[in-house]
């Protein structure tokens, strides 16, 4: 009877364990994180350079790069919202066809695994992604791609590439 306690409240840790992950990282910065990066790197999300957006399955919250207008992208209420002007696609990383193959993303969840929509999907009703931490991107990142996304530690804001310049997201 004590070793199947101690199997279930091992496998009740490991999976709640699992639904968090530090990527170049030991841990993450706190119990609402989903996916954590280091602070003070020079190195970014890049995020998929579709080439062809009307045959995305679009679900809210969907971030991406449009490689037919060249503009950074996501998804909200029924349409596509633009998060740029015009960039550069020859800036942005090669068409994965595997990658295209609809289920055969990476799902990081304390919700479940099915029906994946997005090459890396995070589920959770509690937790949240937390940028990669760069100061001054722009001049701190030799060669970034186009879709390049990354938390500005000097001003505060979303950073996002498009192959030409980099773009902030602040409030106004």
């Amino acid at each position: 009877m004590k070793k199947i306690i101690i199997i279930i409240v091992f496998a009740f840790t490991t999976s709640s364990m699992l639904a968090q992950v530090g990527v170049k990282r030991k841990d993450v910065s706190s119990v609402s994180t989903i996916l954590d990066f280091p602070t003070g790197g020079i190195e970014g999300i890049v995020l998929p350079a579709v080439t062809d957006v009307a045959s995305v399955t679009a679900v809210n919250g969907m971030i991406l790069f449009d490689r037919a207008d060249q503009r950074l992208k996501y998804y909200q209420n029924g349409s596509w919202v633009f998060l740029s002007e015009i960039g550069d696609r020859t800036k942005a990383p090669t068409v994965n066809p595997a990658a295209d193959n609809p289920n055969t993303g990476v799902v990081i969840s304390d919700m479940g695994k099915d029906n994946v929509a997005g090459v890396l999907e995070l589920r959770s009703a509690n937790k949240a992604m937390v940028l990669p931490k760069v100061a001054n991107p722009h001049t701190s990142m030799p060669s970034p791609v186009a879709g390049t996304m990354v938390y500005d530690t000097v001003s505060q804001s979303v950073a996002l590439f498009d192959g030409k310049v980099w773009n902030y997201l602040v409030e106004e």
